[in-house]
């Protein structure tokens, strides 16, 4: 369970990234990305 959910997580955050990386600015996307690793 803890693995799948895992691996779900990190398919959403990086589907989620990747769409704020085609909207917001590099500079915007980089801060949302450190604050997202916490």
């Amino acid at each position: 369970m803890g693995i799948v959910l895992g691996e779900s997580v990190s398919e959403i955050r990086s589907r989620v990234l990747l769409v704020l990386s085609t909207f917001i600015p590099p500079v915007q996307f980089v801060i949302v990305g450190m604050i997202l690793k916490f």
